[in-house]
């Protein structure tokens, strides 16, 4: 539903959809061919969507919710556990972003805020994106490995070391 330059094509969507709907489809970037074509699974692609809408049941929505006992991250104890705890803050993802991102780029990859975070991140607007190809990508599968792993940690009592989480989202990516 894009031209060949890239835009969308709205002779092909006027016709099909009411107005309301294009005018949300409008301040939507189309999507890119450039990169290639989306090799991120499906339920990568899921997660991410639940992750930029922050929907997760994190132990302070938990706590909010009357759900739990405490906010805190179970896995660390040091501070409540949300989702920029989860995959910026806790120690598996400082562990793993300290492997990944270069040293004079990780005050900036570690502090922006969540949402916008995650996609400069899948957009190639973050400053990795420079020095691995397929940044993208990656990145996708290490926050969901990091978001597995957290889970796994918390209802089976096993944790990967970081090295293992890495193997396997540069064997994924």
């Amino acid at each position: 539903m894009t031209t060949d330059s890239g835009n969308w094509d709205w002779s092909r969507l006027t016709p099909v959809l009411p107005q309301y709907i294009l005018e949300q489809i409008a301040p939507v970037p189309p999507p890119q061919t450039c990169y290639g074509p989306d090799t991120v699974p499906q339920r990568i692609r899921t997660f991410l969507w639940v992750t930029l809408h922050q929907r997760h049941l994190t132990n302070a929505e938990r706590f909010r919710r009357h759900l739990a006992q405490s906010a805190l991250c179970p896995i660390c104890y040091l501070e409540d556990e949300d989702l920029d705890h989860i995959l910026r803050r806790c120690l598996p993802a400082r562990n793993l972003w300290n492997r990944v991102v270069p040293s004079d780029r990780l005050a900036i990859f570690l502090n922006l805020p969540l949402v916008t975070w995650l996609r400069d991140n899948l957009l190639h607007r973050q400053l990795n994106s420079s020095f691995m190809d397929g940044w993208d990508c990656q990145f996708a599968v290490f926050c969901w490995l990091l978001w597995k792993d957290r889970c796994t940690t918390i209802f089976d009592s096993e944790s990967a070391p970081t090295e293992d989480i890495l193997t396997r989202g540069l064997r994924l990516a």
